[in-house]
Formats: C-alpha cells, structure tokens, sequence
C-alpha cells in the first residue's frame, strides 16, 4: 500500500475498495484486487462499537446498554465461577444441543464476540450456565445487541462514504443514523482517542503471491518499510 501498510489474505477473501466511476464502495475480490485500486478500511471495530456505548451512556440510554453487555458479564462470571475450561465450556454448550466450530465457541470463551449469530445459541450459552437474568430478559438482550450493531452499521456506512472525497461530495447536510434514537453523524466521533480515523482509504501500489503466513497475521494490517 502507497500509505505503508500490508495484509495477508487468502484468495477466497475480499475487500471494499472505492468503484471512483459509480460512486459507490464495492466488494472486490483479493483475487481481482490491483494496483490502483483504493481500499477501504475499518481500522479498528471493537472502538467503533465503544464509540457508539459511550454515545448512548451519555444519552441517558443505560438500559439499553445493560441489556447488551448482560449476556458477556454475566457468562464470564459463571465461567470463573465454575472454573470451567474451554474443554468444559464445550461440553456444557454440546449438551444443550449445540454443533459449532471450536473457532466459534473459543471466541464465545474468551469474550471476542459481542453476540452469537443465532438467537438459539445465545438461549443455549444461557441455559447451559443456567443465567437466569439473561433467559427472563432474553428478548431485551437480543434486540438491544442489535440495535447497537444497526448504529454501528450505520455509523461506520457514513464513515465509509465520507472517505473518499468524490463519495463526500454528494454529502448532504448531517446524516441520520438512527431515526428512533435521534443519532446523527455528528454526534459520533470518527477518530480514536490518538485522532486516528476509524475508516481508511489505502492506494494499492502492489500485490503478491507471498506463500505462507501464520494464521495470527492473516487477516491483520500491519506497517511495512
């Protein structure tokens, strides 16, 4: 990348880069991305979503941000409580039905995900570890998590078309995020705490078969030369 950057991906990714002709930002495959094109990222999406619970707390919106982080709170409590190792966390979830990759129930384990997929996998986490708070809320919770990831959407779909200068240039006035909550883009900061802005725009100046990367640099942006 012209901006000193590089990722490792599989051919079988993709990445939104600039469509300069239309308008618009596209998802392009890794196999047909070249030189030239404009790549659009999101530098960090956990801080992005940060973003957006700081803005709500502010907002007097408290229960709605209970609501969402309950599941998390109250599942790595339960986890410490029992001492139960991912091994038994497996279990437990595999007991109540459930047929996942280890990849999905280690980033349930540890924390990663804001929200399962799948309602019934969030009833399942709950049962198994028998969350009684988060079964009698249970519809509270789900739609509370949802509602965060729309703002988010939403927020960084603004960030991603204020990138590009001729995608900016169609901006008209202050962009409503969230209509029932009255959020606006100018309520939201576009930048982390170091003024780094959330959403990127890098030129690609090559790309190359590289051979084999570790599985903890795929995927990953990294600072080269």
């Amino acid at each position: 990348m012209q901006d000193g950057k590089a990722i490792a991906l599989p051919p079988t990714a993709s990445l939104e880069v600039v469509n300069t002709d239309a308008g618009t930002i596209v998802e392009k495959p890794v196999s047909s991305i070249q030189s030239g094109d404009r790549v659009v990222v999101v530098e960090d999406r956990d801080r992005v979503r940060d973003e957006v619970e700081e803005l709500l707390l502010d907002s007097g919106h408290i229960d709605l941000i209970g609501y969402a982080r309950l599941w998390k709170n109250q599942l790595h409590t339960e986890i410490e409580r029992r001492d139960d190792s991912l091994e038994d966390f497996i279990q437990r979830l595999e007991e109540q039905g459930l047929d996942k990759t280890r990849s999905t129930y280690r980033s349930w384990y540890y924390g990663d995900l804001h929200l399962p997929r799948a309602k019934d996998s969030l009833y399942a986490l709950a049962q198994a570890y028998e969350i009684d708070e988060v079964l009698e809320e249970f519809e509270n919770v789900w739609t509370a998590n949802h509602k965060i990831r729309k703002i988010k959407r939403g927020f960084l779909d603004r960030l991603k078309h204020q990138s590009q200068e001729a995608l900016a240039a169609d901006e008209e006035g202050d962009p409503v995020i969230d209509e029932e909550l009255d959020i606006r883009l100018s309520d939201l900061n576009p930048t982390d705490e170091a003024g780094t802005p959330f959403v990127q725009v890098y030129f690609v100046t090559e790309v190359a078969d590289v051979g084999t990367f570790s599985r903890s640099q795929v995927g990953q942006w990294r600072d080269i030369g």
